[in-house]
């Protein structure tokens, strides 16, 4: 089955969750068995990455197995020199990156939280240190992308505001544009 070709590739332990579309739950596999196509997983509970011996709520037959990996987004310098978005996945013990968006020359980060019935934008640190990431209910993300060398004509640009935060970037001939989206999410607990 699905399930147990994917299972067969887990490093254990490893994270995963189940979900039925309506509600999901996040947890660490500690073993795996496979059976005449009926597939096992189990998990731990006297470890820190699992609390329960039972989940809440409990799945219906046909609950979807998602294996989940660590992931981190960075913005540094590729080969020939142009910056760019890298994508790192944390995979048996180590950190494997790799680029996935050249011209990628600053990445800012906001996460949406309400506190004392005000909607804020905060920083990372500043979620943190206050009020959590569980009352997260939006995220903002920047970008400023340069262009190739010579796609502008050669001289100083003022710097660029990226979710408020100012970039001043080198007098060259790359022409440059700020993309910012923001993502709601539907899964906050409030």
């Amino acid at each position: 089955s699905n399930v147990a070709a994917t299972l067969a590739g887990l490093t254990l332990p490893a994270p995963a969750a189940l979900s039925d579309c309506g509600k999901s739950v996040v947890f660490m596999v500690t073993a795996t068995a496979n059976s005449g196509g009926n597939v096992t997983i189990t998990h731990d509970t006297t470890g820190s990455a699992n609390y329960t011996a039972t989940f809440q709520p409990s799945f219906p037959p046909g609950v979807q197995f998602v294996p989940l990996q660590q992931a981190a987004f960075y913005v540094a310098q590729s080969a020939g020199g142009q910056s760019a978005l890298y994508k790192a996945i944390y995979t048996g013990g180590t950190w494997v990156a790799t680029p996935i968006v050249p011209g990628v020359e600053n990445m800012q980060v906001l996460y949406g939280v309400t506190s004392a019935g005000t909607y804020q934008w905060l920083p990372a640190a500043a979620v943190a240190s206050g009020p959590g990431f569980g009352a997260v209910s939006a995220v903002q993300i920047g970008f400023l992308i340069e262009g190739g060398i010579g796609s502008k004509p050669f001289g100083a640009q003022p710097p660029f505001g990226v979710l408020g935060t100012m970039v001043a970037v080198p007098t060259d001939s790359r022409l440059r544009h700020v993309f910012e989206i923001t993502v709601n999410l539907r899964n906050v607990s409030l």
